[in-house]
């Protein structure tokens, strides 16, 4: 009898450790500590005041400066809140390095990261040669490449479905009452 119940209690102690390190796994969030959805209130509580905003009627965007994302600093970071909440959010990595080596290394520590957090991406394109590198996830990407002028632009977007849903709504509602303005005419 007194085996059997040295042999429960340390069932139960077993059980109770297991359940408290159950409680410590990281959250899982659509974009660094925020979900699409959350409202400007929640936006400003994870993040605090924005360094800029641009409020429209339908749309605002809330920008913060010199922000660590993904294990790299120096992001400038947008949040574009519509009416059903956060739908897009974009980091831009402002570091400037003389070689391509140092952009590189800034990538693999956003990717590894971002695997961690999103999990493996669906598709993965990385040519160092033409200095284009890209990884997709579902509604995510990262990439890294040179803009017109010849710029290392390395950046991170997230996106929901609802708000791309509506982003082409209001692309075809554009269209027609173009339509309709060259038809008038």
């Amino acid at each position: 009898m007194k085996k059997i119940l040295i042999v429960l209690s340390l069932i139960m102690s077993m059980v109770m450790f297991a359940s408290c390190g159950a409680d410590t796994a990281a959250e899982k969030h659509d974009f660094r500590n925020v979900d699409f959805g959350m409202s400007t209130i929640e936006l400003f509580e994870i993040e605090g005041e924005p360094d800029d905003d641009l409020i429209g009627d339908d749309l605002s965007i809330y920008y913060y400066r010199d922000r660590e994302a993904f294990g790299v600093k120096n992001a400038l970071i947008e949040y574009h809140i519509d009416k059903n909440g956060i739908g897009w959010v974009y980091a831009n990595f402002q570091n400037e390095y003389a070689d391509d080596k140092s952009y590189i290394t800034e990538y693999n520590t956003i990717k590894k990261n971002l695997i961690a957090v999103w999990g493996e991406p669906d598709s993965i394109t990385e040519n160092e040669n033409e200095f284009n590198f890209r990884c997709t996830w579902e509604n995510k990407s990262l990439s890294l490449n040179r803009n017109s002028e010849d710029k290392a632009f390395l950046s991170v977007v997230a996106c929901s479905s609802t708000y791309l849903d509506l982003s082409l709504e209001r692309i075809q509602e554009k269209q027609k009452e173009r339509q309709n303005l060259e038809t008038a005419e």
